[in-house]
């Protein structure tokens, strides 16, 4: 992800709508036992990109400081959407849910996500989508096609071991691949389980009318 320690430390610096916007994020990280932005994102002891929850409680904050420093140079967005995760950033700010809601939908999604699909995760290749498809299917391993991202760029998702067997397949043919940092085999058939208990957890939450054009 576009994650990283010490992330928007200068914005934060420099803006004071990022100051107001972490300061009453850390107020709701505190009340959640989850230190403040800055344990998450700033310290040396910062484990994002190794612990889920911690790296999109940081992201989930760090989109919403963003959203707080464009406003207050005047940039308003005629629409907001999200792409997996960053649909509920989006729904924040859309003002769907607060933010305090979103760190406990965030919570819940995490933990749902590490129970459906332990030991799962996502190997990125340097292959084409029909390259990687015939190689799926010329082995047994459920695997799944999660990512197209481009032309020569595909992410497959299983279990590690497989996905282990996989990249020794794909460099028997030419194929580079490399290890994703992520708490499981996302977007695949793995993390359905997760479901029930992510719409449970926006169930119990009060959605409100977006204020703009929402994805």
């Amino acid at each position: 992800g576009s994650q990283y320690e010490g992330m928007l430390r200068e914005l934060v610096e420099r803006s004071p709508a990022a100051q107001r916007a972490m300061a009453v994020a850390d107020r709701h990280l505190t009340a959640a036992g989850l230190g403040t932005f800055a344990d998450l994102a700033w310290s040396g002891s910062a484990r994002l990109d190794e612990d889920p929850v911690t790296t999109q409680i940081a992201v989930l904050v760090a989109d919403t400081i963003m959203h707080a420093a464009t406003t207050e140079a005047g940039i308003e967005p005629d629409c907001v959407c999200g792409h997996s995760f960053g649909e509920i950033s989006a729904m924040v700010a859309a003002q769907v849910l607060s933010l305090e809601q979103a760190i406990r939908v965030t919570l819940a999604r995490a933990g749902a996500l590490a129970e459906a699909n332990p030991g799962g995760g996502l190997l990125s290749v340097s292959a084409s989508l029909s390259e990687v498809r015939d190689l799926i299917a010329a082995q047994p391993r459920p695997l799944y096609v999660t990512h197209h991202n481009a032309p020569t760029q595909t992410v497959v998702g299983g279990l590690q071991a497989d996905l282990a067997a996989f990249a020794e397949l794909l460099k028997e043919h030419g194929h580079k691949s490399m290890p994703l940092r992520v708490p499981g085999a996302l977007h695949s058939p793995l993390v359905a389980g997760a479901q029930g208990a992510l719409r449970t957890a926006l169930e119990r939450e009060a959605l409100r009318p977006p204020t703009r054009l929402f994805y």
